[in-house]
C-alpha cells in the first residue's frame, strides 16, 4: 500500500483533475515529509557545522558564506515541497466535493515570510548589527501565526471524509 501510494503520488505530479482518497493521501504526505526532514538534517547539519567553524575560527558574522544559505535554502526546500504536493493535495481537496484553491490559502503568507525574515536576520547579524526592528519581527510573528492557522485549516479539510459516489471532480477513488 506505501509503495503503491508513494508510486501514485509521483505518477500524478502535473494531474490535477480527479480524486485521490484519505489513506493513500496521508501515505504519499508521509514519505514525502520524511524525505524532506531527511534533507533538511543533512542540509543544515552540513550549515550549522561551517557556522561553528567560522564561530570557533573568530567569524562574527553569519551573513556572509554558508550560514548566508540558510534562509534561501530553506525557500528552495518549501518550493520543492510545494511542487510534490500540489496535485495530490488538489486532488484530495476534490475528493471533499471543495475545488483546488483551498490549497492556496497558506501560500501567500508563506512566501511573505521568506523576504520578512531575511530582512529581519540581515539587519541584525552584519557586522556592528543594528538593534531589531520590533516592528518588523511583530508583522513576520503576524504573518507566520496566519500562515499557521491557514494550514491548519487545509489539514483539517484534507483530513475530511471524500464524498461518496460521483462528484463534479469525477467517480471516488478505487
Amino acid at each position: 500500500m506505501l509503495r503503491q501510494s508513494v508510486v501514485a503520488g509521483l505518477r500524478g505530479l502535473t494531474h490535477f483533475s480527479g480524486r485521490t482518497g484519505r489513506a493513500p493521501f496521508w501515505l504519499y504526505v508521509l514519505v514525502i515529509f520524511l524525505v524532506t526532514q531527511a534533507f533538511y538534517t543533512v542540509a543544515f547539519g552540513a550549515l550549522m557545522a561551517t557556522a561553528i567553524a567560522q564561530a570557533q575560527n573568530g567569524v562574527q558574522s553569519l551573513a556572509a558564506g554558508p550560514p548566508a544559505l540558510f534562509l534561501p535554502l530553506t525557500a528552495f526546500i518549501a518550493l520543492l515541497l510545494i511542487a510534490a504536493l500540489a496535485a495530490v493535495v488538489v486532488r484530495r481537496l476534490h475528493d471533499t466535493g471543495r475545488t483546488g484553491w483551498w490549497a492556496a490559502m497558506p501560500l501567500p503568507f508563506l512566501f511573505a515570510g521568506f523576504p520578512l525574515m531575511h530582512h529581519l536576520f540581515s539587519i541584525t547579524t552584519h557586522e556592528g548589527g543594528l538593534p531589531p526592528d520590533f516592528r518588523l519581527f511583530v508583522a513576520l510573528f503576524a504573518n507566520n501565526t496566519i500562515y499557521l492557522l491557514l494550514l491548519t485549516v487545509l489539514i483539517v479539510l484534507l483530513a475530511q471524509k471524500g464524498q461518496a459516489g460521483d462528484n463534479r471532480f469525477g467517480p471516488p477513488p478505487s
